[in-house]
């Protein structure tokens, strides 16, 4: 059982501003922690990360039975009707990682393993286990303890809850709850909580009151339980106890694998608990693992939602001053809903770590105040004050997509010395890595990954860095995140990509810069988002658009970060950022308000304000009669930004000192940053210590970033109580500033009563009985006029007021001569009036088809001069009403106005059009050319076209002309009409119509057998060259102009892309006949020979086989002996047959 501290060490009380990132390596500066805020989201520690980084992602607490001293068993798992036991560890353990910024202690078993050494887990006497191995065997005292000190054997309320009750002075743990959160059925998931609170204080103290490097030997040392040892030391032996640990946390125990010695009222009590937690934590090869011990299973049972509400309940008596059910059971069920689906779903516990979350992120961060006894002496920090803050995101997020942007900005929650100084680090704390000394910094990724930057926040006395918890990383777990981690993605799943530039704003703040989009490959509709930090706060939009280009115009100078979306497929994005500038630095605006209403009146105000920007504010407390402070005696300070702290005396002036030359002026002095408007609460509690009450009176003086005393509190005697803090005042914050130029100052509608100086404008306005009036006001700077300041208040109706006036007797006219109501663009419209009495208030509306609202164009309003009113410039289709009033106040009361509209109509004038189609034909060909519009938001009634300069018929978005000829091709130009206004004439498209080739056939050929060169059949080709086809749809080429078979040929002829008509040659091939009747003759010499027969038609004789000439016909010569050869043909239907 744990053994607290004496009542008589913790008479003397003393605190400083403590820490949440603890040095490993034991500086002795102390960072100006507040005492309660929120977790820092950037950087927090996810409960699904375990301390084992060979574990996967989620919770791993473990079971099993622990054999102590060999022979005693003791069972170590969570009750099965206890599921909350495993909610409340796990929420206490991660909690706690995050107070200390440790990712790999404590161990999550620790907690069970305090229980199996504490209470055997018996100490809630209706718990039920599913299987008779795992029962406590300490089970039947369980009532017995669950009345008595319960589960973790905190004892109280006088001994150790007395000094958790001290450590935490803002009345977190008040003495008169210690039965409610120590005691009774539900102890468990209270006082598992109340021990992390518990173990961070000793450790604390050590490391920066005492000076001990004592996380730095923790992190450097090899035995991986080593933390869980120190922890359980305190948790035993108390803080004073603790002091003889000195030899362990001066890095002589880097190498040392077995802690041992460690001081505790119970004879090794922490590494008794090391050695539970080595069981739980399944480490079988610790030095002093328990032999006999069984690791049995890591707790995952499907937890449901009723298990977390019951949860939620239960500790509800710890934070009272919490609205759960609006404050943290929405975030809570919208983190389970998102992974179980509905709350009807259950979730397995190592799942359950997003919902842990949510209960941590949801609840303060809550750090303790030391306090003094002895050993400890006075308990000081033994360094010098220096700032604290942490990260927030301005804009954007710390996981986005490549192209866009992060603005990262640092808020300073406390600090002393002189002005807060700034640096910005790529990677770790390094000259060489430094990228900015500013407050905020936009950081453009050109790369996808994971990038870690840091940041310093300094003062005179040195600088703290954010969310290190070191100044050198050589021993930490590589998991825990040095800064801030910035991860960027690919997302783009299209070929879309934009660019943008920007147009500077004249002056800083004002809402006149310009930022122009380039969109490579746009879909044909999608959507521009931005959002941008700008010195006014964050400024955001959407529209609509189409086409290459886009402009977002009036926005302030920033950092913006812009998405394009598809319309049509939301999952086609591009990214990028801008950064918009200033011409003039200027650093102020305007802020309009309403001072006070009565009588049907309202006093406006418009002042010149610093730009939002936390501004140094130095609390200061002392007793200004005896100059002591009563060491149990404690100020704090909560801001409405949230953070609190709680201090006692900081002794910034020993003696000789500011107050009294001869007494300790042991006063408080602590440092707040804040903007205007923003507030601080400083409340004084006394410290629960047996005896001590407020003796003496204090005052507490507030000074500006000027060092001017701008409020003092009185605190009487025994205003403050135990258990009670004294709320001293709330005092609402204005940062000190003097513009350094005057202001011109100009009202829409006017004021009454109009009152100016530099940086200041007032006057008063009738409250109208009808209508709720909107008044701007326009601050001109004088030294530069192009720094422009607006903003408007408004004055609400009051029917109990009577309408005050003077309604105009102006009939109103039009000026026909200098006026222009229609016309085509680029024309405007133009509306001049006639003539109306000079200084009369006038006001423009407007109505599109919509009805009438307040036009906000050039000249919308002012006053009559020149005895008329004139709106030129008009783009805009519709109704426009002037309105005259004697005062501008009077434009929404209907009996002191007269009006009249008038209407304007200027058509459109369609852009330049294009024609596209077929430019070259064939005579005979169809002629087709499509319209096409400049803009596709054209409006187009009609379509006009030409060739040449003649108009030819339809006035359609085609033209068609079937059967061309020659004469049909030409310029052909294009018109666009809407209505009576025409577009430019598109540029011309040259159409050619090419004539046909022709030719003519010769007299088809006929011959007996061999073959025919068609090439031969024609005459008179215009152009072009022939081809010879086998079938009379000319699909089949011959393969020669040359045939041999009687038929039918085709012919075509081809000049380009124009073909002739296709015309026939018929070719006929005669058969040969057969050789005529010859016979042999025989002569005997010298007889006469007889003219030589054959039977046959039409002969022919030839002297030899070769000869083409044929001879009579012939008589053989016998005058010699031999043989002559004669050969004859007969020729048949004009064909002459082979010679025989």
């Amino acid at each position: 059982m744990k053994k607290p501290i004496s009542l008589k060490l913790l008479v003397r009380l003393f605190a400083i501003l403590s820490i949440t990132s603890i040095s490993v390596e034991a500086q002795n500066n102390c960072p100006s922690l507040p005492k309660k805020s929120n977790f820092d989201t950037l950087t927090f520690i996810k409960t699904e990360t375990p301390t084992d980084p060979s574990k996967a992602t989620g919770i791993w607490l473990g079971q099993g039975t622990i054999l102590r001293n060999g022979t005693e068993k003791r069972p170590a798992f969570i009750p099965s009707n206890r599921p909350t036991w495993a909610i409340a560890i796990a929420h206490a353990w991660n909690y706690h990682r995050n107070i200390i910024k440790r990712v790999n202690y404590p161990k999550i078993g620790y907690w069970m393993a305090t229980m199996v050494q504490e209470s055997e887990l018996g100490c809630v006497d209706d718990n039920v286990w599913d299987a008779p191995y795992k029962i406590s065997a300490n089970q039947a005292k369980a009532t017995t303890l669950m009345y008595h000190t319960g589960c973790y054997q905190i004892e109280g309320p006088g001994t150790a809850y007395a000094q958790l009750n001290q450590n935490y002075p803002y009345g977190r743990f008040p003495i008169n709850s210690y039965k409610a959160f120590m005691e009774g059925r539900d102890n468990m998931e209270t006082s598992s909580l109340v021990k992390s609170y518990f173990d961070v204080y000793t450790p604390y103290v050590y490391n920066y009151i005492k000076g001990w490097k004592l996380y730095e030997s923790i992190d450097c040392t090899k035995d991986p339980l080593a933390y869980e040892k120190s922890s359980a030391s305190g948790f035993n032996g108390g803080i004073n106890l603790f002091a003889n640990a000195s030899n362990f946390f001066n890095r002589t125990q880097d190498n040392n694998a077995c802690w041992a010695g460690l001081p505790a009222t119970t004879a090794a009590y922490g590494e008794d608990l090391a050695k539970w937690t080595s069981v739980l934590e399944d480490m079988k090869n610790y030095c002093q693992y328990p032999t006999g011990s069984t690791f049995d299973s890591y707790y995952n049972v499907a937890i449901k939602w009723s298990d977390i509400t019951n949860y939620l309940t239960i500790i509800n008596k710890i934070y009272p001053e919490i609205n759960f059910a609006t404050k943290v059971i929405p975030n809570v069920q919208k983190a389970f809903e998102k992974i179980a689906g509905s709350t009807t779903g259950t979730i397995p516990f190592k799942q359950l770590g997003p919902v842990i979350d949510q209960i941590i992120l949801s609840l303060p961060a809550e750090y303790p105040q030391t306090v003094e006894g002895s050993p400890i002496g006075s308990l000081k920090c033994s360094g010098k004050t220096i700032p604290y803050g942490h990260f927030e995101i301005l804009n954007g997020s710390n996981n986005f997509c490549l192209g866009n942007s992060v603005t990262l900005n640092l808020v300073v929650d406390g600090g002393g010395g002189t002005a807060t100084t700034f640096k910005w680090y790529k990677g770790s704390v390094s000259p060489a890595n430094q990228i900015a000394n500013t407050q905020s910094v936009t950081i453009t990724p050109t790369s996808t990954g994971t990038f870690v930057y840091t940041a310093e926040i300094c003062n005179s006395d040195g600088c703290y860095q954010v969310n290190t918890n070191s100044s050198t990383s050589d021993c930490l777990d590589s998991r825990n995140i040095l800064g801030v981690q910035i991860k960027v993605n690919q997302c783009s799943s299209c070929s879309t990509l934009v660019s943008a530039t920007s147009v500077n704003t004249p002056c800083k703040g004002m809402a006149k810069g310009q930022i122009n989009l380039t969109i490579t490959n746009p879909p044909a509709n999608y959507k521009v988002s931005y959002k941008g930090t700008t010195p006014t706060g964050n400024f955001s939009g959407s529209f609509n658009a189409s086409g290459s280009t886009a402009s977002i115009k009036n926005v302030r100078d920033g950092a913006y970060n812009i998405i394009i979306e598809d319309l049509s497929n939301g999952t086609c994005k591009a990214y990028t950022n801008v950064i918009v500038g200033f011409t003039t630095l200027i650093n102020e605006y305007v802020k309009a308000k309403i001072t006070s209403t009565a009588a049907c009146k309202a006093n406006l105000q418009a002042d010149i304000i610093k730009l939002p920007s936390p501004c140094r504010w130095k609390v200061e407390a002392f007793a200004p009669v005896y100059f002591q402070w009563e060491n149990w005696m404690n100020i704090g300070i909560s801001t409405s930004t949230g953070a609190s702290s709680l201090e006692k005396w900081t002794n910034f002036y020993p003696k000789p000192s500011t107050y009294d030359q001869y007494s300790d002026a042991q006063v408080f002095e602590g440092y707040y940053y804040l903007a205007s408007d923003e507030s601080m609460t400083i409340n004084m509690a006394v410290t629960n210590t047996p005896g001590a009450s407020q003796i003496y009176s204090y005052k507490v003086n507030i000074y500006d970033d000027a060092n001017k005393l701008v409020k003092t509190y009185d605190v009487p005697a025994g205003s403050a109580k135990g258990d009670q803090p004294y709320t001293v005042g709330t005092y609402t914050v204005t940062c000190p500033f003097t513009p350094p130029n005057a202001y011109n100052f100009t009202w829409n509608p006017t004021i009454n009563n109009q009152t100016n100086t530099a940086s200041k404008s007032t006057g008063n306005v009738n409250v109208s009985s009808t209508n709720d009036v909107m008044y701007t006001v326009t601050a001109t700077n004088t030294t530069n006029t192009q720094c422009v300041l607006n903003d408007s208040v408004k004055v609400l109706k009051d029917p109990s007021c009577a309408p005050v006036c003077t309604k105009p007797t102006d009939v109103i006219s039009l000026n026909a001569t200098n006026s222009t109501l229609t016309g085509c663009s680029p024309t405007t419209g133009k509306i001049e009036t006639n003539t109306l009495t000079n200084g009369l208030a006038y006001q423009w509306y407007f109505d599109g088809g919509s009805g009438y609202t307040a036009y906000t164009g050039t000249g919308n309003n002012g006053t009559v001069s020149g005895n008329k009113v004139t709106l030129s410039n008009l783009t805009q289709n519709g109704n426009y009403r002037l309105r005259l009033a004697g005062l501008s106040s009077d434009m929404n009361t209907a009996t002191c106005y007269v009006e009249q509209t008038f209407a304007v109509s200027i058509t459109t004038t369609p852009s330049k059009p294009s024609i596209s189609g077929t430019s070259t034909y064939c005579e005979s060909d169809n002629i087709s050319l499509t319209a096409n519009k400049g803009n596709t938001t054209d409006l187009v009634t009609t379509w006009e076209w030409k060739l040449g300069t003649t108009i030819l018929s339809g006035n359609t978005a085609s033209y068609s002309k079937l059967n061309a000829v020659i004469a049909d091709g030409g310029s052909y130009t294009l018109v666009a009409k809407n209505g009576s206004c025409s577009s430019t004439a598109s540029s011309a498209l040259a159409v050619t119509v090419t004539a046909k080739p022709t030719f003519t056939i010769t007299s088809p050929p006929s011959q007996c057998g061999g073959s025919i060169d068609l090439a031969t059949t024609y005459s008179n080709l215009s152009a072009g060259t022939m081809k010879y086809y086998n079938d009379a749809l000319a699909t089949t080429l011959l393969g020669s102009s040359i045939v041999s078979t009687s038929g039918s040929y085709y012919l075509q002829a081809t000049s380009g892309t124009c073909k002739s008509s296709i015309q026939t040659v018929v070719v006929s091939f005669k058969s040969p006949p057969v050789p005529p009747t010859v016979q042999t003759i025989n002569y005997c010499k010298d007889v006469t020979a007889s003219a030589l027969t054959a039977t046959g038609t039409a002969l022919k004789w030839y002297a030899d086989n070769l000869s083409s000439t044929s001879i009579s016909t012939p008589t053989p010569n016998t005058s010699t002996v031999g043989t002559i050869d004669y050969y004859v043909t007969q020729t048949v239907n004009g064909c002459e047959r082979n010679r025989t």
